[in-house]
């Protein structure tokens, strides 16, 4: 699939903390376009081995940091991931989803293979058909390719990123930073009527008392006919 041919990517070919910073450049290029970008990414503050590395979950819009990493690890397994945290930055993501032109999740790994930690991010992004950028646990792909057999992979680099967006175009979001199509129809409703013309019989009120003359109501008469069906 060519990188025009989805909505939703992934990056390969770099480690976690490479995407991560990947994704930061990225993001504050978007925004310092004018993009409403939903996105949370992953920081480790100290070096570690370990798979589960990563520390906090970071709200990009709020600034707020979750943490994720556990000091102790279950009893049946040797992974320091604190689900309750990935959980917590999910919900506080969610509801910027509708308003946002992009959503930028760290990662889709163990958690959201079974239906946890960002899952219902990544779900309602996708349902909402909203662009979606992110990394890919190696362990899960499998999972990945069935919550999303449409995504496209990409080289981890700043160009092909640029390449990609642009290839969605932007007409997309018109309808969504509204969020929903009625919205949009209401408030452009609104703003037409604020500046609209006088009534007919509020102009005919004025040329009585002021004998505007003919010329005022051929003003009014000739948007008896216009076609306001679109609001």
């Amino acid at each position: 699939m060519t990188v025009a041919g989805s909505r939703i990517a992934t990056v390969s070919g770099v480690d976690s903390a490479a995407a991560q910073a990947l994704f930061a450049t990225a993001i504050a290029q978007w925004r310092g376009a004018g993009l409403m970008v939903a996105a949370v990414l992953a920081e480790t503050l100290t070096p570690t081995e370990s798979i589960c590395s990563a520390d906090y979950l970071r709200d990009v819009g709020s600034g707020v940091a979750y943490s994720i990493h556990l000091d102790t690890p279950p009893r049946d397994t040797t992974c320091h991931l604190d689900a309750r945290g990935v959980e917590a930055a999910c919900a506080a993501l969610l509801p910027q989803l509708d308003n946002c032109d992009l959503v930028v999740l760290s990662k889709f790994g163990k958690l959201e293979s079974m239906g946890g930690g960002l899952f219902p991010a990544f779900a309602a992004a996708r349902a909402a058909g909203l662009p979606i950028l992110t990394t890919v646990s190696a362990k899960h792909e499998d999972a990945w390719r069935r919550f999303a057999p449409e995504a496209v992979t990409l080289p981890a680099n700043a160009e092909t990123l640029r390449n990609w967006w642009q290839a969605l175009g932007y007409s997309h979001s018109i309808i969504l930073r509204h969020g929903n199509a009625l919205n949009f129809q209401r408030n452009f409703f609104l703003c037409a009527m604020k500046n609209r013309l006088a009534d007919p019989s509020e102009i005919c009120a004025l040329d009585f008392k002021h004998d505007f003359g003919r010329s005022a109501v051929r003003s009014i008469s000739a948007t008896i006919d216009n076609d306001w069906s679109i609001f």
